[in-house]
């Protein structure tokens, strides 16, 4: 879903095996993630695994995550849904 003025909004996303993300200098929105099943690991070593989350406000910088084996993940994204770049 998305709001169509501010942009904000969710998404329940499957990451298939071996997807990549890319880095995000600052965010432009905070951002939500919740992995449903499956892993997401972040190139700064952290891992999130079924049932983890993670928050990172808005102008900070993120590093790319992965998902060597796949996921499903539920997003709440700001303006600009940086997580699937």
């Amino acid at each position: 879903s998305r709001h169509p003025r501010t942009g904000e909004g969710s998404m329940l996303v499957r990451l298939q095996p071996g997807w990549r993300g890319s880095r995000s200098p600052a965010l432009q929105g905070d951002e939500e993630i919740f992995v449903v099943d499956g892993a997401l690991e972040a190139d700064d070593g952290r891992r999130l695994e079924e049932g983890c989350y993670s928050f990172q406000a808005a102008g900070r910088a993120r590093g790319a995550w992965s998902s060597p084996h796949g996921a499903l993940v539920y997003a709440s994204t700001g303006a600009h849904p940086e997580l699937l770049a």
